[in-house]
């Protein structure tokens, strides 16, 4: 691959798991003036991620070039922004393999680069948010929802909360073992708080002395909090089936998915 178009620029990655609220914080920072941070990275490359290749005017065969130019014009007042899940990252580099055997790491990649940790205390909205979102292919409130009668399932929203905590263990893990520099940033106080969080991260993106103004901090409405009744009510749900797990009376009625959960992990397994 051609020299790191990026030497002279600020570098950020957004690391985060499935509905952390990475999609809102990216449209405040880029609102902001700090780079224009977005999924770049969805593989398989040129294809889940194909809207950019074509945004970048780039053949989706053409993985470095793909690479120079992104790192090129999707840099705003000299900074480089970019949001990985921990697979996404995985591939990304493993890609980047193919041509520079001397990466290893994120920071091979995006010089100086700074890690933003978005991350959401209430696991259970986060798993129920992940679940809808995953069955009507309606990731942000601009999205167009696909037509589905969401079906209430026990056992999919587990499946996703398992997810939804390896991944935040392989990053934090990721992060201890490395003595990486992080800033962490809870969904919760972000929404309570957006102004003084996007000030705390202009400040360490750029490494100000002083802080910008609050009142200076734009605050875009572009996407809307896609939480609903429904979400509630099927939060409360699977908090109940949690607090019953080996109560034989409460899941008599669904004992044969029980039975096959279980034996998924205690037998037989893909088998």
């Amino acid at each position: 691959m051609t020299p790191n178009p990026l030497t002279d620029s600020i570098c950020y990655t957004i690391a985060f798991t499935l509905r952390s609220g990475s999609n809102l914080l990216c449209d405040y920072l880029s609102e902001n003036g700090l780079g224009q941070p977005s999924e770049y990275f969805q593989y398989p490359f040129g294809v889940a991620n194909r809207g950019w290749y074509d945004h970048l005017q780039v053949p989706v065969d053409d993985f470095p070039l793909y690479m120079r130019t992104l790192l090129k014009k999707q840099v705003q007042n000299g900074i480089f922004g970019t949001k990985l899940t921990w697979d996404h990252k995985n591939a990304l580099i493993a890609e980047i393999q193919n041509y520079d055997q001397s990466v290893v790491d994120i920071q091979d990649i995006f010089p100086d680069n700074k890690f933003i940790y978005v991350f959401r205390k209430d696991k259970i909205s986060q798993v129920v948010s992940l679940w809808r979102a995953a069955q009507t292919n309606s990731w942000t409130s601009i999205d167009q929802c696909k037509s589905v009668q969401l079906q209430y399932d026990f056992f999919q929203l587990l499946s996703h909360f398992q997810s939804i905590l390896v991944e935040d263990y392989l990053w934090n893990d990721y992060f201890n073992q490395r003595n990486e520099p992080v800033k962490r940033v809870a969904y919760e106080d972000f929404i309570a708080q957006p102004r003084e969080t996007i000030r705390d991260l202009d400040q360490y993106i750029l490494q100000k002395a002083s802080p910008m103004q609050l009142a200076d901090v734009k605050i875009p409405d572009r996407l809307k909090v896609q939480r609903d009744e429904f979400s509630i009510e099927v939060k409360k749900r699977f908090l109940e089936d949690l607090s019953h797990i080996g109560d034989k009376e409460h899941w008599k009625t669904r004992e044969v998915e029980l039975s096959k959960w279980i034996a998924f992990f205690t037998q037989a397994g893909w088998k």
